[in-house]
């Protein structure tokens, strides 16, 4: 199992307040949503900078490796006759027939705005924690935000008439997801009918920050490009989840690779994106993050007091 961890510190009312924040955070067990207690792995503190903590560089090996790109062979040689020939007329007929055909083949084009590729290995360590979902197949709360490159967002925001510029970052109760940068800044952001979008650039680094301003742990189920972040599988409430302490925050900085590594999240071409590159394009372009409340926990020391409790207190 896989979890990401930091110390919990109580936030400030705004993003731009928190300096150094260690997030607590574990990952739980899928069986958490059938009632099932899950165990998880403590993390070790990572250097704090910014207003979240950050992880640092690792040249962890993976257990979830990054897709080979796609690639095509095309094979040439037929002559007009539906034959094929060994000798030299041949090979110059084919290679007349490749250039013609190159010729008037127009280059494929490159579908235009942002995915989010697979990136650089970095180090975030995790450990797993014991948590039983109150409600396994519906979330109390459901955060999603929209991105693309500059000329996207404009774009858009041409073909709906308004468009008015905000941070990257959605809100909802006591819960906030905020798409931040390689330093914790948050990154810009536009609202477009009615949907926020974050703004960004190929090749940029960027994080997911979560917050938990409420009292009570929170399971967090989170996805990119309606991908998991955990297990790089399609986005569902059934999945794994990030364990938040009740007043705290913590950064997801890339796909889960292993108990003590990520794959850094960057903002890519739609063709080399994550999805892109393993046949899952539908939903570049969205991030999510689903929170899930805490069965109760029965008070044993209630139940303690009441086991030795005297009849005769009095005698």
């Amino acid at each position: 199992m896989t979890t990401s961890h930091a110390t919990p510190r109580r936030l400030a009312p705004h993003l731009p307040a928190l300096l150094g924040v260690l997030a607590a955070i574990s990952l739980t067990a899928g069986c958490a949503h059938k009632g099932l207690g899950t165990e998880s792995r403590d993390v070790g503190s990572a250097p704090s900078g910014g207003h979240y903590s950050h992880a640092a560089p690792s040249s962890s090996s993976s257990s979830f490796d990054a897709p080979a790109a796609p690639h095509a062979e095309e094979s040439y040689g037929g002559d007009l006759d539906g034959g094929f020939r060994d000798d030299a007329a041949g090979e110059l007929a084919e290679d007349s027939a490749v250039s013609s055909r190159q010729s008037f083949e127009p280059e494929p084009r490159k579908r235009p705005g942002l995915g989010t590729s697979y990136g650089e290995h970095r180090w975030s360590e995790v450990r797993s924690v014991s948590f039983q979902r109150g409600n396994a197949g519906s979330p109390d709360a459901v955060l999603s935000m929209r991105y693309n490159d500059h000329d996207g967002v404009r774009d858009l925001a041409s073909a709906r008439g308004s468009a008015f510029r905000s941070s990257a970052a959605a809100e909802v109760g006591p819960f906030r997801m905020t798409l931040l940068d390689g330093s914790g800044r948050s990154l810009q952001g536009a609202i477009v009918g009615g949907e926020t979008y974050a703004v960004g650039e190929p090749g940029q680094r960027y994080m997911i920050g979560i917050e938990n301003n409420s009292g009570e742990r929170y399971e967090v189920v989170t996805t990119v490009d309606g991908l998991d972040v955990i297990d790089g599988d399609s986005g569902s409430f059934d999945k794994r989840g990030y364990v938040v302490e009740p007043f705290t925050s913590f950064v997801i900085e890339g796909w889960r690779t292993s108990d003590a590594s990520v794959a850094a999240f960057r903002f890519s071409s739609m063709d080399d994106s994550y999805a892109g590159r393993t046949g899952r394009p539908r939903n570049i372009g969205v991030i999510g993050a689903a929170f899930f409340h805490e069965r109760s926990r029965p008070d044993y020391n209630e139940l303690r007091r009441r086991d030795h409790a005297d009849p005769f207190p009095g005698r």
